[in-house]
């Protein structure tokens, strides 16, 4: 039995489980928006079992999963009512005492599934960015010159006459009534930065000839190339595009010394798949951005025609048979 968590609306998951139903290969999915509880963990006689049952009674055995693809999501296990409880501080301590109970079981449950062959993890589902830059220039990967900066004098001490500046964590995304609000890389002013802000992190401009958008998994890399260039409104972020109206996307092979580099980066951090943004510059050399955990490959799948969901669905269904795992 192979297992995926991932939300209900995420195409690329749909995509996989299409291929899997038409193989008849057993799965079951744990949507974000499922509801569990806990029907039993047994550790006795050096074996362990973790039993869930979501509110549609669907029973999940951990010791029937074979392999885990770990999309988005997590495990959503309900707190009982505890609406009895009349004195609302008695109340608040109690639900709160609760809710790190399932936080353990919760973390146990992501546990065991590290200890499966497994795509993507729980764990590994979020890193941090300068960290990974950090790392990439170890290794020798280009990054761009990055600061992280709380006065306008520091940044105007910077030598670049072009700054962007992006989320030190990752992009902000909100609705409020009809609109939705979503945070881009932006290319600064310097005359209007106040005296002091908050941490920003701030990088040099890059002069681009295009993007490169390369989804990694298992030590396998499929890229492609943006010309984001074309498109004055996504010169600095591609994602800015006008439906309907987006750039030019292909197929495009890195340089083997690249992949290395990229493949070392990827086990150092601990991730054994993930989207990884890049910059091919007008001069010819690669910069590496950073690299999203459970970043959007089917943008990079269908432009491509390289059937991503189908190599996914292929390598679960290895895994789950061979028990094949990322070699940490």
């Amino acid at each position: 039995m192979i297992l995926i968590m991932s939300e209900y609306d995420d195409n690329s998951s749909i995509y996989v489980s299409q291929w899997l139903l038409h193989w008849k290969v057993p799965f079951i999915r744990i949507d974000k928006e499922d509801k569990f509880t806990i029907a039993e963990i047994i550790l006795e006689n050096n074996s362990v079992d973790y039993i869930i049952t979501s509110s549609d009674k669907k029973t999940i055995k951990i010791s029937e999963i074979k392999a885990v693809w770990y999309r988005r999501g997590d495990l959503n296990l309900i707190i009982p009512d505890i609406s009895f409880i009349k004195n609302r501080q008695l109340y608040n301590e109690i639900y709160q005492h609760l809710l790190m109970e399932n936080k353990v079981l919760e973390h146990y449950f992501y546990h065991l599934m590290n200890k499966k062959p497994h795509i993507g993890s729980y764990d590994k589902r979020s890193v941090n960015k300068l960290i990974v830059l950090h790392e990439a220039q170890n290794i020798g990967i280009r990054i761009p010159s990055t600061f992280v900066l709380t006065e306008k004098e520091k940044v105007n001490n910077i030598l670049s006459e072009e700054l962007i500046t992006k989320g030190i964590f990752e992009g902000f995304k909100v609705e409020i009534g009809s609109t939705g609000y979503i945070t881009y890389t932006e290319k600064i002013d310097k005359s209007s930065v106040p005296d002091e802000f908050f941490p920003t992190l701030f990088q040099n401009a890059i002069d681009k000839e295009a993007d490169i958008r390369s989804f990694y998994i298992y030590g396998s890399f499929y890229s492609m190339a943006i010309k984001s260039q074309s498109n004055k409104q996504t010169t600095i972020d591609f994602r800015k595009y006008i439906v309907g109206q987006g750039n030019r996307s292909f197929p495009f092979q890195l340089p083997s010394e690249i992949e290395v580099k990229l493949d070392k980066l990827m086990k150092k951090i601990g991730l054994n798949t993930g989207s990884i943004d890049l910059i091919f510059t007008k001069d010819g050399n690669f910069i590496f951005l950073e690299v999203n955990p459970v970043g959007q490959f089917g943008m990079t799948s269908i432009p491509c025609n390289y059937f991503l969901e189908k190599k996914i669905a292929c390598l679960l269904t290895k895994i789950s048979t061979e028990g094949y795992e990322f070699e940490k």
